[in-house]
């Protein structure tokens, strides 16, 4: 079987190729793109204790290099430019994206880990871990940056970062039956013998919130760019912790600058560029800065 032939492409009979349709979006492998690798350290104290229990705390550290990202090459660089200001444009009149897949950018994680071991003795055993980390990046999974206009902007926390996880797993063979402590024989140890129970619990904050809209990318005016929303304190955006409609997890009040209806100028979100009449601006939030409802989870048995 193998691999299908590629299709071969059909030369006009005048030799001459035609330009690739600008209305089309293209990418292509870069061959110079370097095979990305981690680099890890770590630090750990191992201590015994009684009861046959061990506690282990841990500094990891990674560093990413060559992670890859999806670079668009026909991305605007200039505030307000326009689609004259695409590289792209200004050669061939292209609008689209055109993908380098992939440029090679960093990424970093740094985490406290602890884990306390009870080893299984008189039928319990019990593994509690936790972990304090951060992990940043300039883009999550080989996804396409979101700007190329001051792009140390797309430094952010990683899709998948939490900042506390906690994780509890326990086995308890219940005390009853033939070598056990009670019922060691007759029909209660018939019964009630050979039964086991088991737990893993975890419990995690949330992960990060993307405040990245299209709306706000329009104020932009630099296409390729994207953009966030702009909040107007005084202070942090208050976290009310609802969940479930009609419940929000952060205070979504809308900030209205217009002369119609009751003016909302503080403690609200705004689209860039409402407070200063529409003119080209990146919002002040950064993208995922701000933490999501934690979850956890129980998973048992008997």
């Amino acid at each position: 079987m193998g691999f299908p032939l590629f299709a071969q492409t059909v030369i006009p009979s005048n030799g001459i190729i035609q330009n690739a349709d600008l209305n089309q979006t293209y990418f292509f492998i870069n061959p110079n793109f370097k095979e990305p690798y981690v680099e890890s350290w770590n630090f750990a104290i191992q201590r015994a204790l009684p009861s046959n229990m061990t506690l282990d705390v841990a500094y990891v550290g990674n560093h990413g290099v060559d992670q890859p990202a999806n670079y668009n090459l026909n991305a605007s660089t200039t505030l307000g430019g326009g689609k004259a200001s695409q590289p792209l444009f200004q050669k061939f009149g292209k609008t689209t994206n055109v993908e380098n897949r992939y440029v090679g950018y960093s990424s970093m994680y740094n985490g406290l880990q602890a884990k306390l071991d009870k080893r299984f003795s008189g039928g319990f055993a019990l593994t509690t871990a936790y972990t304090y980390s951060k992990a940043m990046g300039y883009q999550s999974e080989d996804a396409v940056l979101d700007f190329y206009i001051n792009p140390r902007r797309n430094w952010r926390r990683l899709n998948f970062d939490r900042t506390h996880f906690f994780t509890q797993s326990y086995i308890y063979e219940l005390p009853f039956g033939k070598g056990k402590k009670y019922f060691q024989s007759g029909a209660a140890a018939w019964l009630l013998g050979g039964w086991q129970a088991n737990g893993v619990l975890q419990i995690a904050t949330g992960a990060p919130i993307d405040f990245i809209t299209g709306a706000s990318t329009a104020i932009l005016n630099a296409p390729g760019n994207n953009n966030t929303l702009s909040w107007f304190g005084p202070g942090p955006i208050p976290i009310l912790h609802g969940t479930g409609p009609g419940n929000p997890w952060f205070q979504n009040t809308r900030c209205n600058f217009t002369s119609s209806g009751v003016p909302v100028t503080t403690g609200c979100f705004a689209q860039p560029g409402a407070a200063n009449g529409g003119l080209p601006e990146f919002g002040n939030l950064g993208p995922n800065f701000l933490s999501g409802p934690g979850y956890w989870n129980l998973d048992a048995s008997l």
